[in-house]
């Protein structure tokens, strides 16, 4: 995927159109504060890295969308790279998912959330996608692309 950037870096108008799903509501931001928040209190640095940056970059998301932050302004690293790099990533995952169960991928579709990992995201996307066969859990497990229910 070509990647309009500055300074080598995503911009939060690239993102915007081309990663997410719409626009984030404020409930999805405060809700990777609370993961942010749980992080910290278990004092694991890892999962407080990886929340710090999903929270400052779904913030600058959330500000994008509402034109209060400019759409040349980049994903910064440690306020956010991090987590516009793994949201990029999983755009080739979510399009194998559909390819494999014969539907066409939109990234309108991900609107539940873009982690594939849950075996309930998979389900509200193909959903969206107005998939009605079943889906190959066997399969995404298989794959490592589904790890939890």
């Amino acid at each position: 995927m070509l990647i309009p950037t500055w300074c080598g870096l995503p911009t939060y108008g690239w993102m915007h159109d081309n990663v997410m799903a719409s626009a984030l509501p404020w409930s999805y931001v405060v809700g990777e504060w609370q993961e942010l928040l749980a992080e910290v209190r278990a004092l694991n640095l890892r999962g407080v890295r990886e929340e710090w940056s999903d929270v400052t970059c779904c913030v600058g998301l959330f500000l994008h969308a509402r034109r209060l932050l400019p759409a040349w302004v980049p994903v910064l690293p440690g306020l956010g790279l991090y987590a516009a790099q793994k949201f990029t990533a999983r755009r080739s995952t979510w399009e194998k998912i559909f390819r494999h169960h014969g539907v066409p991928f939109s990234r309108r579709y991900l609107t539940g959330g873009g982690n594939f990992a849950k075996m309930r995201k998979v389900k509200a996307a193909l959903g969206l996608a107005d998939f009605t066969g079943p889906i190959d859990a066997e399969w995404l497990r298989e794959e490592g692309i589904v790890t939890e229910e």
